[in-house]
């Protein structure tokens, strides 16, 4: 499959399992490639490896060295241009730092609710 066949490959970064299980099952169920990790330094080490993605999904706190928003920003500094939504439980982050990310999701949120920012933020580069 060519690039521009291939489904979007989204990589989802959460710490708790079923939070990445459940959206992993989702997004592959409606036609998305996703890969997962545990943590931003997980993450990133995949990015350092190869791993490509068309939308980086990342919760915002996270064990490690590097956080949501940290992941975000070390993403940004390497790939300008890479699409970038942050989520987080948690009511105060919404107003920390998300200038950061495209896009922010407040825990929960329906698969619906991500499907169509997904799809807003992917819409211009699929034409």
């Amino acid at each position: 499959m060519s690039d521009d066949q291939r489904p979007p490959v989204i990589l989802v970064v959460d710490d708790e399992p079923l939070v990445r299980s459940t959206v992993c099952e989702q997004l592959q169920s409606t036609g998305y490639s996703v890969h997962t990790a545990a943590s931003g330094d997980e993450a990133y080490g995949m990015i350092q490896d190869g791993v490509r993605f068309d939308v980086l999904l990342t919760d915002v706190r996270m064990p490690g060295t590097l956080d949501g928003f940290g992941l975000i920003r070390r993403v940004l500094a390497r790939y300008p241009h890479a699409l970038t939504i942050a989520m987080s439980g948690f009511v105060g982050d919404d107003h920390l730092e998300t200038r950061a990310a495209d896009r922010f999701i407040g825990k929960p949120f329906t698969m619906a609710r991500l499907e169509r920012e997904l799809s807003d933020l992917l819409e211009p580069r699929l034409c």
